[in-house]
């Protein structure tokens, strides 16, 4: 009881060598880590986060003759994928001497290739904050 170490309050005395400091660091930030990743809030947030790509179809290119085909039923968009998987929408005919143009399509066969064009949607962030 009498002894003077046992009540010195030096700070050199409650210090941490290097070693133990990193080691007790990186467990922390292990315990953390592996929280953050076991709470599900947190992955839906980080999906909320990321950019979104939306394919809008290029209806500007349909003539009028051919939308009205498509209105009546007579012709149908059909979603395809060339060589190079990227996606596209193709105007069918549905009917046997479809005539547009002065020219005349069967039934099922390609009318006209419409690409589609894509819209970049910026991260939700405040989606991504209420989720946590």
């Amino acid at each position: 009881m009498l002894d003077e170490n046992l009540y010195s309050y030096n700070s050199t005395v409650f210090s941490l060598s290097p070693a133990i400091q990193n080691r007790t660091s990186e467990s922390l930030f292990s315990k953390v880590k592996q929280f953050v990743n076991s709470v599900p809030a947190v992955q839906k947030s980080i999906d909320y986060v990321q950019s979104k790509t939306e394919y809008i179809p290029r209806l500007d290119l349909i003539s009028g003759e051919n939308k009205q085909v498509l209105q009546n039923g007579t012709a149908e968009l059909i979603p395809c994928k060339d060589s190079t998987d990227a996606f596209y929408l193709q105007i069918k005919a549905t009917v046997k001497g479809l005539i547009i143009n002065g020219k005349e399509y069967g039934k099922n066969r390609k009318i006209k290739d419409i690409p589609l064009g894509t819209k970049t949607i910026p991260a939700n962030v405040a989606g991504a904050m209420q989720c946590l």
